[in-house]
């Protein structure tokens, strides 16, 4: 089931709901809800891209994508795996527009 379509932004109105506390997979699980119900999901997604991959962003979900604690995005490997989950969400909603404006 999906959820409803939201007109602004979930991590504006409420923006501690995108930093869980570690362990705690239902919060996650909400955030990246939350995400995945915004209008600006992909906008989201490319925009973290430069910000993860220049260690500016840890410990919390943008555009549906836990980003690991600072000391775990340290590991080049894991932002790039982080850099492809938001890419992978960035073409998800552009296909997905696309199929829409057919």
């Amino acid at each position: 089931m999906s959820a409803p379509r939201v007109t602004s932004r979930p991590c504006k109105t409420d923006p501690e709901a995108f930093f869980p506390v570690a362990g705690r997979a239902a919060a996650v699980r909400a955030a990246q809800d939350m995400c995945r119900s915004c209008p600006f999901l992909g906008q989201c997604a490319s925009d973290a891209v430069p910000m993860v991959r220049d260690r500016l962003m840890a410990g919390g979900v943008v555009a549906a994508v836990l980003v690991p604690s600072e000391t775990a995005c340290r590991k080049q490997e894991t932002r790039e795996r982080v850099i492809e989950q938001l890419l992978e969400v960035a073409a998800a909603v552009e296909k997905q527009r696309a199929r829409e404006a057919a």
